[in-house]
């Protein structure tokens, strides 16, 4: 019967959500095998330290209370198609990749709550909107003068963060909240 074709289960999804319940949920590593998945959200999963790779389809990627994740896989530079990164209270986070800089659709990067982050890498230049509320332990940002479709840049509650190089070469900005100390010594 022609109707009835055997679907590889790696097609069938096309987004996957755990919801906020604080699970210890470790992530199969043929995730990566998920070839149609679009959209990962996973909220408030205490574990997992550690990340699969991730398929090369997905175009949003959301890691919300992720409390033990060390960091994000190596790869994440390999995922061509996302335009969405989100990352909210993984306080145990520490970097993002280099990698990051590959991803040349990445339009938004939302960092918030992330208290052990210490620096933002270089970005591609398609980012939109860069939000790394609250990244209370951030002390180094990039270059960012390469950002030149950035419409939103808040870095509201960066106590520690001194200077965000390239910030007065952006031409497109609309939105924009620094730390009061950065905004007095800019003049901004």
């Amino acid at each position: 019967n022609s109707s009835s074709q055997d679907v590889p289960f790696s097609n069938i999804f096309h987004n996957f959500h755990v919801p906020f319940k604080p699970l210890t949920l470790e992530l199969p590593e043929s995730l990566g095998d998920l070839a149609t998945l679009r959209e990962l959200i996973l909220s408030g999963c205490v574990s997992p330290n550690h990340l699969p790779q991730f398929p090369r389809s997905l175009q949003r990627l959301e890691l919300g209370g992720s409390k033990r994740l060390l960091e994000l896989p190596k790869g994440l530079g390999d995922l061509a198609a996302l335009r969405e990164l989100i990352l909210r209270n993984c306080n145990e986070l520490k970097e993002i990749p280099s990698s990051v800089v590959q991803l040349n659709h990445l339009q938004t990067l939302i960092v918030i709550n992330c208290c052990g982050l210490r620096r933002l890498p270089q970005f591609p230049s398609s980012l939109i909107t860069l939000d790394a509320y609250g990244c209370i332990n951030l002390r180094q940002v990039a270059d960012i003068s390469n950002l030149q479709h950035l419409e939103t840049l808040n870095l509201d509650r960066c106590d520690v963060l001194e200077v965000v190089p390239g910030l007065r070469n952006l031409q497109s900005l609309t939105f924009l909240r620094l730390p009061f100390h950065i905004s007095q010594r800019e003049r901004l």
